[in-house]
């Protein structure tokens, strides 16, 4: 799987980048809550947001530190998912509402380096004086957290937990939250990080304080200082590995808070969401399994699961049903004693009570699921015996009904958004792919990658995305999109201004760039090798994907509104380069902001460095990869430059907003021939060699347009000075075609240039060509076919660097077979043959690469070879040549 765009949107909110798309997406509302908190510490409930996720055997903790959701999402890649309908893993959503919410910090610096040197009784008067937004950095693990979550002090806040337990009065006058928090946010710790061990008088202490608590008279006490201190009491429990001792308090909760005023609450809903988890999580493991309460509450479980008396659904809070359903998952798997036959026979009631041939909602669905992935053959339903995958097509053809295909039926969108919702959406990407390719010098697909085309699956709503991602294709919805690699599919939604501060354009566009990346620059799948290895291209992955999103057609690429204004919020505590690169996905989203702007920085100050590690994840050069990363953090003004950059886009944060193609509606476009448009092209500035031909047929078709930029007689022996420069002209000449009042179709064409060719002289000077490409688009109607297929092909490789004899043929199956005479340049004829052959090759892949950007969507799908029989030729005194065949076949849609 490839980034999720989540956590960026809200990693401070607890929601899901991944990107990974960073995102649960939020829109920040900071006024009320933070008016709340202001001056010294208060520890009122609106002060302390945090929310709460988890999946499979994880523990529950805020999205961006989901260990389950940085294995594979932002997004976001899921080991073994290699077949989109494994969907037996990934639980229900829950609708955690409160992420429309920011905190304070009540003006302190908060950080960890505050915790050194503290003693125990320091340690409980710093954390009773926090609010949770200040101590929220103890999910982020390092040394300093490791020195304080010791044997002593998990004890010493044990030990006031139970104090302050006696006179508990279901409010956090005592910090009893914080406190709380410290022992389950410790206990996660030492589940994740080897370097973290308790003694078993710690974990019975923090059990003591744990019951301590749960023998208040206040413990369910309603409002939401009590509701959300009992959400933190049930996490510790399960955090911890004691949960099964408090079976009976998860019964009292969910006999208590299973009414329509009491759901109603966020912090009652997620604590009864809290119990399902852990329930869900533990109820197959032998002390759990064991406990003699365990089969009352299965029976209670099930009827929440059939919404007796109509509670639940009415009233919105369908998802309390679905989470009662994916409780008896791994009641399948119980042993001594077996409930097995008892979880079927729950499933298959779910199942037959909701079941309705006109209407699949989602608790038949997930009563499905269970069945299918946790009980199998086993379990019989003699009224019902259906299938997911049986019934797949018709609840895809429900949810998205419209089906768009753009070029050439490589990029397909799936949706119930209609039309005019949709063209944006191709434009926008239109810009990223012609970024991206001037950036990659217009790269071909890596080897063997199998996505030529990509899916963009788009819900209409955000609830539906996160009610049925889940169950039709098995990832995470807890996030604003995502990319599947292993697929070639991108998940999103639609989105209200208020779920969001990310617009559907500006998520579509980062997960755009996953793909390209991953089809033009990673061998493999995401996550697939060692280049991914110790988080070694995530800073590099999250920010080219968040650069790109900011694509223009002939701007450039822009910074956005959302990452501006998370940076300016920041305040001082920004990321270094060196913490940048060094960034995870377990250290949550901030990276992908401060990635974002190193990638800016580097392509306004030195883009070869950007240019030469997109090169080296090309070749699948660890050590060249590694190399430039080392040399740019020894830059010795690197920090310095790249703060000032910092300070410099912010002196213009009021002019930043998000992301928005503008284009022509297509009937408006005019209708002109080829030859109409080469000529007002070559009326414009450094477009004098256009030569244009029909390329893209499916709806919103295009011609495409090629020309060429010289620097001829330089100094300069690399690109590190030409990219830059025919980078401008390209500009200049997209801005003098756009101004251009003959043919409006010129303002919105997109273009690109391919591999820069730096060839020496005679004068010991270097003459640097590209070309340039641009797809102009037109309207909708009958265009003449001036070329076959072989004859365009034959034409568009005339115009390489191919200097020998063409042969191309077509067979019935749309495959066009080439052969291509190559040839090396001269030279002396003491040259070794190894480096005659590798001169030979890199002109071979130049050819190839020609041929690649003439038309990405025409020649996308390619295999080449060539022939290892080389021919050695005497051409002068003393000079020689080597040549060879390049083979290569082609599929044409």
């Amino acid at each position: 799987m490839s980034g999720c765009l989540s956590g960026e949107e809200s990693e401070k909110e607890s929601e899901e980048k991944i990107d990974v798309t960073g995102n649960n997406e939020t829109v920040e509302q900071t006024s009320d809550i933070v008016a709340a908190c202001s001056g010294d510490s208060i520890n009122a409930s609106a002060c302390n947001v945090e929310s709460v996720y988890g999946s499979g055997d994880e523990l529950l903790a805020p999205v961006e530190f989901s260990a389950h959701h940085h294995s594979f999402d932002e997004s976001h890649h899921p080991p073994g998912l290699d077949h989109k309908h494994d969907h037996s893993l990934e639980p229900p959503s829950f609708p955690d509402t409160i992420e429309t919410a920011t905190a304070s910090t009540s003006g302190r610096s908060c950080s960890s380096a505050e915790l050194v040197g503290l003693s125990p009784q320091d340690l409980v008067t710093y954390l009773v004086s926090s609010t949770d937004q200040c101590i929220y950095y103890f999910w982020t693990f390092n040394q300093e957290i490791q020195d304080t979550i010791t044997d002593s002090n998990l004890q010493y806040v044990s030990n006031e937990i139970i104090s302050l337990s006696a006179t508990y009065q279901g409010d956090n006058t005592q910090g009893m939250h914080q406190l709380l928090f410290f022992l389950r946010v410790s206990l996660y710790h030492e589940y994740y990080q080897s370097g973290v061990s308790f003694s078993q008088q710690t974990l019975d202490a923090t059990q003591l304080a744990a019951e301590s608590l749960e023998d208040s008279q206040h413990i369910l006490d309603e409002g939401n200082a009590a509701r959300k201190i009992l959400r933190q009491l049930v996490i510790l429990t399960d955090t911890a590995g004691y949960g099964h001792e408090f079976i009976p308090l998860y019964q009292t909760i969910l006999d208590t808070f299973i009414v329509q005023t009491t759901m109603d609450h966020y912090y009652s809903g997620s604590t009864v969401y809290s119990v399902f988890y852990s329930v869900a999580r533990n109820v197959d493991r032998p002390d759990f399994n064991a406990h003699q309460g365990l089969p009352d509450l299965l029976v209670r479980i099930s009827e929440i699961s059939l919404d007796t008396g109509d509670i639940l659904i009415p009233n919105d809070d369908v998802w309390a049903v679905n989470w009662a359903i994916w409780s008896f998952a791994r009641v399948a798997y119980t042993d001594a004693p077996d409930y097995y036959d008892l979880g079927c026979q729950y499933v298959i009631d779910a199942e037959n009570h909701h079941y309705d041939p006109s209407d699949y909602n989602q608790p038949f669905l997930w009563a499905l699921n269970v069945h299918e992935s946790f009980y199998g053959n086993g379990c019989i339903n003699p009224d019902n015996d259906l299938s997911l995958d049986e019934l797949l097509d018709d609840i895809e053809a429900q949810l998205f009904p419209n089906t768009f295909y753009f070029d050439n039926q490589r990029i397909i969108i799936k949706t119930p958004l209609e039309t005019q919702d949709v063209e944006p959406l191709y434009y926008a990407l239109k810009e990223v792919f012609s970024q991206f390719f001037r950036l990659s010098e217009s790269k071909q697909p890596v080897a063997n990658d199998p996505n030529y085309v990509v899916e963009i699956i788009i819900y209409g709503t955000r609830d539906a995305y996160r009610a049925y991602q889940p169950l039709l294709y098995g990832t995470s919805s807890n996030n604003g999109g995502i990319y599947v690699e292993q697929w070639g599919q991108i998940f999103t939604f639609e989105r209200e201004e208020s779920e969001s501060i990310y617009t559907l354009e500006e998520l579509l566009k980062h997960e755009y760039s996953h793909y390209l990346v991953g089809r033009h620059l990673s061998q493999g799948g995401w996550g697939e090798g060692e280049f991914y290895e110790g988080d070694r291209i995530t800073w590099f992955n999250e920010g080219l994907a968040e650069y790109l999103s900011g694509s223009t057609k002939r701007e450039g690429v822009a910074l956005r509104e959302s990452i501006m204004n998370k940076i300016n919020n920041d305040g001082t505590y920004r990321l270094t380069v060196q913490q940048v690169t060094e960034s995870t996905y377990q250290s949550g989203f901030k990276f992908y902001r401060y990635s974002n702007l190193l990638i800016d920085y580097l392509i306004e100050n030195q883009d070869w460095t950007v240019r030469s590690l997109m090169e080296c994840m090309y070749l699948n050069d660890i050590d060249c990869y590694d190399n430039i990363v080392e040399q740019l953090l020894l830059q010795p003004d690197i920090e310095l430059e790249y703060q000032a950059h910092i300070d410099d886009a912010l002196l213009l944060l009021s002019s930043y907003g998000p992301p928005e193609a503008e284009y022509l509606p297509p009937e408006e476009l005019n209708i002109v021939e080829t030859y109409y448009v080469e000529n007002r092209i070559r009326e414009s500035r450094y477009g004098y060699d256009a030569e244009c031909d029909y390329n893209i047929k499916t709806s919103l078709p295009r011609y495409r347009c090629i020309g060429t930029f010289h620097l001829n007689e330089t100094t300069y022996q690399t690109t590190e000075k030409s990219w830059s420069l025919f980078n401008s002209q390209l500009d200049d000449m997209m801005n003098s075609m756009a101004d251009n009042e003959d043919l409006n179709n010129l303002g919105d064409a997109v273009c690109w240039f391919d591999r820069i060719l730096v060839e020496p002289t005679v004068r010991e000077q270097f003459n640097h060509t590209t070309k340039w490409h641009c797809e102009v688009p037109i309207p909708i109607d009958e265009y003449p076919v001036q070329n076959t297929i072989v004859e365009q092909m034959l034409e568009d490789i005339s115009r390489t660097r191919a200097n020998g004899t063409v042969e191309c043929s077509e067979s019935e199956d749309n495959q066009i077979l080439c052969r291509i005479g190559v040839e090396s340049v001269w030279f002396d004829s003491n040259t070794d043959q190894s480096e005659m052959i590798a001169n030979l090759h890199h002109y071979v892949r130049e050819i190839a690469n020609q041929i690649h950007a003439a038309s990405p969507v025409l020649y996308g799908q390619y295999s080449c070879s060539v022939s290892e029989d080389y021919e050695y030729q005497d051409v002068a005194t003393d000079m020689m040549k080597v040549s060879s065949i390049l083979s290569c076949q082609w599929t044409v849609n």
